[in-house]
């Protein structure tokens, strides 16, 4: 009767470690409750963007004259005025080496609002100088 109940402690014993294993497994799967809290609801601020865009619209030689001449453009593309823009007005040779560069105040102490445009005009009397090009110095 040793023989039938050892057994028997041992069907009992694996059963309940196939029980204990089963139960574990069942609940490892069900995700936790989490309760929602609504969070005050945060404004987002507009950061200060001074933002700008420089070119050249034409640069020609004029008739009679020895000068080279660059008319080009400053647009506002930030979020925030501009007070003062410097550039830099590069003249090329034909081959598009900088042959001479001379910075120009665009504005000076004025206020260019956010998507408005201001012209500007540079010429140099350099003889060789056949291109131009602008690069932005200093804006604020």
């Amino acid at each position: 009767m040793s023989d039938r109940l050892l057994t028997g402690l041992i069907i009992l014993v694996v059963f309940v470690v196939i029980g204990t294993l089963v139960y574990r497994s069942q609940s490892s799967d069900e995700q936790p409750q989490v309760t929602e809290q609504t969070a005050p609801v945060k404004q987002e601020t507009v950061r200060r963007s001074t933002q700008l865009k420089a070119r050249i619209e034409a640069c020609r030689r004029e008739q009679g004259s020895k000068k080279t001449i660059a008319e080009g453009y400053i647009e506002n593309i930030g979020n925030a005025d501009l007070r003062y823009v410097t550039l830099e007005v590069q003249w090329q040779n034909r081959l598009g080496n900088v042959i001479e560069a001379n910075e120009i105040y665009v504005l000076r102490d004025e206020v260019l609002a956010p998507g408005k445009r201001k012209k500007f005009v540079n010429a140099t009397d350099n003889r060789i100088a056949v291109r131009c090009n602008v690069r932005k110095v200093d804006w604020w």
